[in-house]
């Protein structure tokens, strides 16, 4: 997806690494999807996969899995798998004393789960997210406010995108000048957008591929997840 084309780019051009360890729950197909789409891009960028390293989703003992390698070798480490998987191998490699530069895509979310199962070890980590609340845009407060009212509750990344998915999906309705609503002028309409503004930030459509769009580079502090940078979409990643 875009945000791990993005991450891989900031690792190598940013972060200058060359060679990273990528440690992938080999049971998540979204983790494989991840795992594969950085692998490419990393690559692309001038930087070298050294180690390649299946895991389970569920696993809890990394000694045997993970003992075997020299983690020496490489300056980063790629966990591109959900929350808790993530949380465990990176609460392992750092009881062992590998604190690398760890990254991770939207699976890893920002709820905390990572700091509080590495029990406040202090360690180098970036992820992508779509959304966070501390991105305080005037569209975002605005969903913030109407979501607290209308669900008595805090919204979550998954319920904004919902949210943008839906005004993705308006636009495209709108568009169809006919007034034939069917399933294929409805993909020719979705297909004919070229950008939306949404409360997650702009989306770029490119043909064939998932959209360009705002993300937010988050970087692990004592506390959570932090904003570091705001990266705007371009078209020709």
């Amino acid at each position: 997806s875009y945000q791990v084309e993005i991450l891989a780019q900031y690792a190598v051009k940013s972060l200058h690494s060359k060679k990273a360890a990528i440690i992938t729950a080999s049971d998540c197909a979204y983790c494989e999807d991840v795992a594969a789409t950085i692998k490419k891009s990393y690559e692309s960028y001038g930087g070298k996969i050294v180690y390649d390293i299946p895991i389970l989703s569920n696993q809890k003992d990394f000694q045997k899995v993970l003992k075997p390698y020299d983690f020496g070798r490489v300056d980063a480490i790629i966990v591109p798998n959900q929350e808790m998987t993530s949380a465990r191998v990176i609460a392992y490699l750092l009881k062992q004393g590998i604190n690398k530069i760890f990254l991770g895509g939207d699976g890893w979310r920002t709820l905390g789960n990572i700091h509080k199962t590495t029990y406040g070890k202090k360690f180098s980590g970036y992820m992508m997210a779509h959304w966070a609340q501390s991105h305080k845009t005037k569209k975002s407060q605005e969903f913030v406010r109407a979501y607290r009212s209308r669900f008595k509750m805090e919204p979550t990344d998954s319920a904004v995108l919902g949210y943008d998915a839906m005004l993705m999906a308006g636009e495209a309705l709108l568009s169809i000048q006919n007034g034939i609503y069917t399933r294929e002028s409805f993909k020719e309409a979705l297909c004919k957008l070229k950008t939306l503004s949404g409360v997650t930030g702009t989306f770029i459509f490119r043909k064939n591929q998932a959209p360009a769009k705002s993300i937010l580079l988050m970087k692990s502090s004592p506390h959570g997840f932090v904003i570091d940078k705001i990266l705007e979409p371009v078209s020709n990643l």
